[in-house]
């Protein structure tokens, strides 16, 4: 995993859990990244998470914005979101590397984190998040994408 945008203290160890509920089990796929620097855009979230070699390895990302504040222009997140992964083992990986995370480009001290989300899998996140109206928030890719053509959502032009 290569960390060429953002920053992360983690050396290769398997990380400690503070709390034992946000441990990945076998078969989650869905992680929540937790303090993310608020002007953060979806755009920049996906390009740290492909920066740290995860790319091609998820298929939803839903990063939802502070009420009022969902123009480009004036972007602010609410400081977290939900990335889902094809296989369980992509986001166990996930949640090691992805502790203690600096995002790059951002004057932000935040460090953020990844606990396991509550609503776990595709299906269910989409059902969930598309009821959302709010554009460039809900990220879907590949095989997804074809899922949720015409809905709520974007595919990213990266």
């Amino acid at each position: 995993m290569t960390e060429q945008g953002g920053n992360s203290q983690m050396s290769g160890a398997t990380r400690e859990w503070a709390n034992p509920d946000d441990v990945p089990r076998p078969d989650d796929t869905t992680m929540m990244i937790c303090d993310i620097p608020c002007r953060q855009t979806a755009s920049q979230v996906v390009q740290a998470i492909d920066e740290c070699g995860f790319k091609d390895t998820y298929d939803l990302v839903y990063v939802p914005p502070q009420r009022g504040c969902h123009k480009a222009k004036h972007f602010l997140n609410m400081g977290y979101a939900f990335v889902n992964f094809k296989e369980p083992k992509d986001a166990t990986s996930f949640g090691d590397v992805f502790h203690n995370f600096s995002f790059a480009n951002s004057f932000s001290k935040k460090l953020s984190y990844t606990k396991r989300a509550h609503c776990q899998g595709l299906e269910a996140n989409l059902t969930m998040h598309s009821k959302q109206r709010v554009c460039n928030c809900l990220l879907t890719f590949g095989a997804a994408a074809a899922l949720t053509e015409g809905k709520n959502r974007v595919s990213p032009e990266m």
